[in-house]
């Protein structure tokens, strides 16, 4: 893992949000009713009913604190922040170690890959991710694509053309609410 990425808002409009959110919290810790003063005859009946070591000062303080916090969690949760996966061509392997030559992709075809993220769905973050390991994948190396909706599908047999690959791969659509992942693995 390299760090985080934010897929949701973007940096400076993180800081856009959070900035004004924590002037709208300070200007109402700064400018909020307060209750009246009251003017009493003696402190001497006061110190015997106030309790003892309380400092509103520092309460108010800290509460201000817990706000800002979560003007800049929410602010945060806003920008969406997930982790940046290695890419597993970028791993070096053993010097000797020979690659595989046939790789399976197993591919989400429920209704949840249809939802955005980002500029496109999920299901077109995948297809771009596929096709780029196509097209970095020496021709040796065969490929093949299984469809895992309601049920299991071999969209792309294990071969090694790529044209069939990719238009597979344009053609992946969402269907099915339902996901037989262990049936896609067999």
């Amino acid at each position: 893992m390299n760090g985080w990425e934010l897929t949701g808002l973007s940096g400076a409009q993180v800081g856009a949000v959070a900035g004004v959110g924590a002037a709208l919290v300070i200007l109402w810790f700064l400018f909020r009713p307060r209750p009246p003063r009251i003017v009493v005859s003696s402190h001497v009946l006061w110190d015997k009913v106030a309790p003892k070591n309380r400092n509103p000062l520092l309460k108010e303080l800290l509460m201000l604190l817990l706000q800002l916090g979560m003007v800049a969690g929410i602010a945060l949760a806003l920008g969406d922040p997930q982790p940046v996966q290695d890419d597993p061509a970028e791993i070096a392997t053993p010097q000797g170690a020979r690659p595989p030559l046939d790789h399976v992709h197993v591919v989400d075809q429920s209704l949840s890959m249809g939802a955005r993220q980002g500029p496109g769905t999920r299901l077109d973050v995948v297809r771009d991710r596929l096709l780029a390991a196509a097209v970095d994948a020496s021709p040796q190396v065969r490929m093949a694509i299984v469809g895992a909706g309601d049920t299991p599908e071999l969209l792309v047999p294990l071969e090694a053309d790529r044209g069939r690959l990719r238009l597979a791969l344009r053609l992946l659509e969402p269907a099915g609410v339902g996901l037989d992942l262990a049936g896609a693995l067999d």
